[in-house]
């Protein structure tokens, strides 16, 4: 028995709305609602269900709407490093539930063009959790002085924490690398030693100092300052940068002039004109261990 124009038409509409369903479900996803006439088009062409979809999916990266949706997509195709549009979704999905979950304000590097930037600068979503997990501990943990001191070393105030360690251009390694320094900066206030230079500070971070060996190491040097100052004619003062030398980095010649003038001293002290010592000589001033 043959349809009526009025059945065949139900039958079509019926399909119709259900084909548009499923494909706008499809392009919601991707926040893609405006290709739905093209979309159906091609969805119609190559004979709808799964088949429809996958050509859809296939053809999408290729108009423009995607590409302004998903700006990293063709870059890093270029760069033989592709990512399916499923894939670039997921990375954001993900990279939101960071945010979120960390107390990122809403609206706060959670945009297309800030995913593209981590997408292109090769961040994986576990090392975007990291940095926002270091972002959100110095921002909140860490001591006024630490965080003073990241900002004179590197203009970082506390409003900007968060940008900073989000920065894609700036390596993870280095931002972890600059936090040390500031830690270590922080401990040389607070004891004799002073106001270190950006240098300096970055000097012992990269020799992997950590803020407590620097602790140690500065109370150290604060404990043999007499030894540094010029007391009896013909000294010249030990400098600092010697005393650094001698105390992080394990430096020979920096270790020898702590060690002739504690044995002047001694001497001098005992009325012995030898240089000889024994263990309460420099032995009193060992150098910092590493970490591993």
């Amino acid at each position: 028995m043959a349809l009526t124009a009025a059945q065949t038409q139900y039958i079509e509409t019926q399909f119709h709305n259900s084909a548009q369903n499923i494909v706008k479900s499809l392009l919601d996803q991707y926040g893609l609602g405006s290709l739905l006439t093209w979309a159906m088009q091609t969805y119609k062409a190559a004979g709808g269900g799964s088949a429809g979809t996958a050509a859809i999916t296939a053809e999408m990266p290729q108009t423009p709407q995607f590409k302004a949706r998903f700006p990293a997509y063709d870059t890093m195709a270029k760069q033989g490093r592709a990512m399916t549009p499923a894939q670039m979704l997921s990375y954001e999905q993900t990279a939101r539930q960071i945010m979120q979950a960390n107390g990122i304000p809403t609206g706060f590097y959670d945009q297309p063009a800030d995913f593209a930037k981590f997408m292109l600068a090769n961040v994986s979503t576990a090392e975007l959790e990291q940095r926002v997990k270091d972002a959100q501990t110095v921002a909140l943990q860490s001591p006024p002085d630490v965080r003073a001191n990241l900002q004179r070393l590197y203009g970082v105030d506390t409003g900007h924490i968060t940008s900073y360690f989000l920065d894609p251009k700036v390596a993870e390694p280095l931002l972890q690398q600059r936090v040390t320094s500031a830690q270590i900066a922080a401990e040389a206030q607070r004891t004799t030693a002073g106001t270190l230079t950006r240098a300096e500070a970055e000097h012992l971070a990269q020799l992997g100092i950590t803020d407590t060996q620097a602790a140690a190491g500065f109370n150290k040097l604060g404990m043999e300052a007499g030894l540094f100052q010029a007391q009896n004619l013909g000294e010249a003062p030990i400098s600092f940068e010697t005393q650094m030398a001698a105390q992080f980095d394990q430096n020979a010649q920096a270790a020898l002039a702590f060690q002739q003038r504690q044995q002047q001293r001694k001497a001098e002290f005992s009325g012995d004109t030898g240089l000889a010592v024994d263990k309460t000589g420099i032995a009193a001033l060992q150098p910092t261990q590493r970490g591993a």
